[in-house]
């Protein structure tokens, strides 16, 4: 033995208990499946990210409302206005989501990419990689501008991809 004092076992202890860390100020707590990529509040839903599936539980008690298989996820919109928005990576396409039951509002099977806002939703579609346009929706599925963008020369896939030559709205340069 080296004598020496290891805390570590008490550190876990504390971080693994069954009680909230700030007594009196959250809630509820709950014990979810594993360690979340992204945790994200969508209307009244809490979203957990996984690395391949997605849960939600009610934002006033602790109750798992669903869980999908999904490789992405992002929250658009912001209120009973929010929705998620779910894919597979590789994989063309996205699905928009209730936050409360995890039913299709509504489906995409050719958006290359997808970014998600507190106002709404963009998508990407593409041609043969030289005709592509953009998509702004809003979270409702209604859209309200399209433009062309020309060819972008690359593959895009998953959520909020960065896209090469932009810089934020606002950037000096």
């Amino acid at each position: 033995p080296t004598h020496v004092w290891n805390p570590w076992p008490q550190v876990w202890a504390w971080i693994n208990t069954s009680e909230p860390i700030a007594a009196g100020v959250s809630q509820w707590q709950t014990r979810i499946g594993g360690s979340p990529q992204n945790v994200t509040i969508a209307g009244d839903a809490v979203i957990v990210e996984y690395r391949t599936s997605i849960e939600a539980y009610g934002l006033g008690a602790a109750v798992k409302l669903w869980g999908s298989s999904a490789d992405w996820a992002g929250v658009a919109g912001e209120g009973s206005d929010a929705v998620v928005v779910t894919g597979r990576l590789l994989t063309k396409g996205y699905q928009v989501l209730d936050p409360r039951t995890g039913i299709a509002k509504r489906t995409d099977t050719q958006a290359s990419a997808v970014w998600t806002y507190r106002t709404g939703i963009i998508d990407l579609h593409c041609a043969k990689g030289s005709d592509c346009e953009l998509t702004d929706w809003d979270t409702k599925g209604n859209a309200r501008w399209r433009v062309g963008t020309g060819g972008i020369g690359f593959v895009l896939d998953a959520a909020n991809p960065d896209l090469p030559d932009t810089n934020p709205i606002g950037a000096a340069g």
